[in-house]
Order: C-alpha cells, then sequence, then structure tokens
C-alpha cells in the first residue's frame, strides 16, 4: 500500500497513511516497513534541503529522517495520543 502511495501521494500524505496504519494495524514490524518506505516519506524534507542549500549533491541524512519521525509522531499523538515507542519503534 505504501508503495503504491510512493507513486501519487505527496510525503506529507504517505506519513500521514503511515501514521493511520500505525494507529489501525499495529503492524508487527512497524520498524521494518519504515525502513522499507522511509525515502519516500522524507523525500519532501530532501528536496527542502537541497533547495535552501541550492546543492542538488545533499543527499538523505539522519537528521531528515528523523524530522520525518517527528511528523509521524506529531500525527499520532493527534489522532490517537501514541508515541512511536508504543508500535516497537525506537
Amino acid at each position: 500500500m505504501l508503495t503504491e502511495a510512493a507513486l501519487s501521494c505527496t510525503a506529507i500524505q504517505i506519513r500521514l497513511l503511515y501514521a493511520i496504519v500505525l494507529i489501525t494495524c499495529f503492524p508487527a514490524r512497524a520498524e521494518t516497513l519504515w525502513d522499507n518506505h522511509k525515502d519516500s516519506m522524507t523525500d519532501d524534507i530532501l528536496h527542502r534541503h537541497r533547495t535552501r542549500f541550492n546543492d542538488l549533491k545533499i543527499t538523505f541524512s539522519d537528521a531528515m529522517s528523523n524530522e520525518a519521525l517527528i511528523a509521524i509522531v506529531d500525527i499520532c499523538i493527534v489522532i490517537d495520543n501514541l508515541p512511536l515507542s508504543h508500535f516497537g519503534m525506537r
């Protein structure tokens, strides 16, 4: 589902979808799901950094992944008041 979403949705929409999946489906491997799809959930952040520094050579970093995870945490807390640790993520 997240793979299909990556074809036509924005990173913000994919993060929202991921949060909804966490909250409603409680996937057994939430962190693996994140690892497999973090690029599509972070590409807007990468684009923003490349634009801000006018450098297309900038690649994904842990800081960008953390920024996306913070956004997902915010969504999970707003929807159901659940932190990522509730889903087995660090």
